[in-house]
């Protein structure tokens, strides 16, 4: 899943909020199929400044996993303006 982030430079408790002295980050995710997906998680303490650590941990991984999904992808090649105009047919059902 790819993460989605908007963060604002000034705000450094974008993503979290404090539930009953819990603070909590929430995200949003996109799905392998294209969609999107919104995702809670308590960060389990009451001091912000761990919360923004365990925040940026998350983050991190994500941007980890992205990279490295990026990396085993073969690069993509442009199709040939022979391959447009005459694409090769399938030889099921012929």
């Amino acid at each position: 899943m790819k993460l989605k982030l908007r963060f604002r430079a000034r705000e450094v408790n974008h993503h979290l909020w404090s539930n009953h002295d819990i603070w909590y980050v929430a995200y949003t995710v996109e799905t392998p199929l294209g969609g999107t997906s919104r995702i809670r998680r308590s960060l389990g303490t009451k001091d912000v400044g761990l919360a923004r650590v365990r925040r940026d941990c998350i983050f991190q991984q994500y941007s980890e996993e992205e990279q490295l999904k990026q990396a085993s992808r073969p690069p993509i090649k442009p199709f040939t303006s022979a391959e447009v105009s005459n694409p090769k047919r399938s030889k099921a059902g012929h």
